[in-house]
């Protein structure tokens, strides 16, 4: 049996001794805090007085933060599928590229270059927000605060991957794997 067109992996030549594929290096506890950090992102601090004036009720609210939870689950699942049947680097371009096409892929990867950027500020912003109500500061410091960040957390990303997720993904602490550790000796 024949494998589908859309599965059948396309080695791209990108240079001498250069592959697509990115190293792995990211572990379960990591890529779940960097999926969901990127899933809510700021908009749970935000949102929440919104919703509940809109709807008008703390059930009604509830029900949409749940219908939100389910659609972001299916979301989850989707991507985690199509990176098991497409093992590599690109991630949305990959997946158009593979199933619609170049010009898809080439219109996906100009929307991840537009909208990226703007979901990065955003979260910078609320971050200088916050920050601002612990050490109050005027909106030309909160502009250089979000700047700041985005600038520190980049500096570290480019020094190295590994770090730049460390960074992000703050509990490294992992007291979970300490108190089975302790759980272990004790037994």
């Amino acid at each position: 049996a024949s494998t589908p067109r859309w599965s059948r992996r396309r080695r791209h030549d990108i240079g001498p001794g250069m592959t697509d594929r990115l190293p792995r290096f990211l572990g379960p506890a990591a890529a779940t805090l960097f999926t969901a950090g990127w899933t809510i992102g700021s908009a749970v601090f935000r949102v929440p007085s919104e919703i509940a004036h809109a709807t008008g009720s703390a059930g009604g609210s509830m029900a949409l933060w749940v219908l939100g939870g389910v659609v972001a689950l299916c979301g989850a699942f989707s991507y985690s599928e199509l990176s098991v049947r497409l093992p590599r680097a690109g991630s949305e371009y990959a997946y158009g590229m593979a199933a619609y096409g170049p010009f898809v892929g080439f219109l996906i990867a100009w929307a991840t270059l537009l909208t990226g950027p703007a979901s990065v500020a955003a979260v910078a912003r609320a971050f200088a927000d916050y920050a601002s109500v612990l050490m109050p500061m005027d909106e030309s410091a909160r502009r250089l605060t979000a700047a700041a960040a985005i600038a520190g957390l980049a500096g570290v990303a480019i020094l190295s991957s590994r770090a730049g997720t460390r960074a992000v993904c703050v509990p490294r602490s992992r007291p979970w794997r300490r108190a089975r550790a302790r759980h272990r000796r004790v037994a």
